[in-house]
């Protein structure tokens, strides 16, 4: 189950990504959405950074990248090296 399910998330983002770059757009607006969708109701942080770490996996967005959009909405403090979920997210 929990395999089918990761495999239907990577052809998700993998469609995602196709058009993202057919179309121009960076890869990173998707780590930006998800931040954002943390900041504004933090019980998602733990689903949210699931599909940030599995885009990490798959090696379309680094670390850096996520650091970036988490000091941009203010939520550095809620990440950790291993993306641990602190401060009360």
């Amino acid at each position: 189950m929990v395999a089918n399910q990761i495999m239907n998330f990577r052809k998700v983002f993998e469609a995602l990504v196709s058009f993202f770059e057919k179309n121009n757009i960076d890869c990173a607006l998707i780590v930006a959405l998800k931040v954002f969708a943390i900041k504004n109701d933090p019980q998602r942080f733990h689903s949210e950074m699931a599909d940030i770490k599995a885009l990490m996996d798959m090696k379309i967005v680094n670390e850096d990248t996520v650091k970036r959009y988490f000091k941009k909405w203010n939520l550095v403090d809620v990440l950790d090296v291993n993306g641990v979920k602190k401060n009360g997210y």
